[in-house]
């Protein structure tokens, strides 16, 4: 699909958006709060070892098949 094909036939739409408005500060922290989540785990992981010790692989199998029955619950 070309971008010209989602014109409208009738005019241009006027918005407020600016060409160019997100600068490298506003993609970095976007790139950033999209591996935030991943980050916690790797950084809880040491702590998660602490307590769980050799049953770590089942605590996170655990809470993998939780966080799977919240996710199919939500969508």
């Amino acid at each position: 699909m070309a971008v010209e094909d989602l014109k409208s036939t009738q005019g241009t739409i006027r918005t407020e958006l600016r060409e160019n408005a997100v600068g490298l500060p506003g993609i970095l922290m976007q790139g950033i709060a999209t591996i935030a989540p991943s980050f916690a785990i790797l950084a809880s992981f040491v702590f998660i070892v602490g307590y769980a010790g050799v049953a770590t692989p089942w605590a996170y199998l655990f809470g993998g098949i939780l966080l799977g029955l919240q996710a199919l619950s939500a969508a």
